[in-house]
C-alpha cells in the first residue's frame, strides 16, 4: 500500500487518474486529504474532509468511482471515460 497526505495548510488542487480499478471516495477523518493506493487490488481510497475547498479531479479510464461521502465535496469532479460513477 502507498499513501499520500496533503495537509490543510499546503492545500492545492489535486488530480487522481486510474486506468482500471476502483476509486472510492469517503468522508475524511481529520483536516487532511488522504489518498491510499492498493496496487495489488487496483483500488484507491480517497478521504476528503468536509471543510476541503480546493478542487479534486478523479478520473477513471475503465473502472468504477464510488462516492460514499454524506455530502459530496463542492470542488469534487468525477470523470469516468468507460466506467461508472456511483453515489451512495
Amino acid at each position: 500500500m502507498r499513501h499520500f497526505v496533503m495537509r490543510e495548510k499546503e492545500a492545492r488542487d489535486y488530480r487522481i487518474c486510474e486506468k482500471d480499478g476502483e476509486i472510492e471516495i469517503r468522508d475524511g477523518f481529520n483536516g487532511n486529504l488522504v489518498v491510499q493506493y492498493y496496487d495489488e487490488r487496483h483500488r484507491v481510497i480517497v478521504y476528503i474532509p468536509k471543510e476541503w475547498r480546493r478542487r479534486i479531479t478523479v478520473e477513471a479510464g475503465g473502472g468504477t468511482i464510488l462516492c460514499r461521502q454524506s455530502v459530496p465535496c463542492p470542488g469534487l469532479q468525477l470523470l469516468a471515460a468507460e466506467g461508472h460513477v456511483i453515489y451512495n
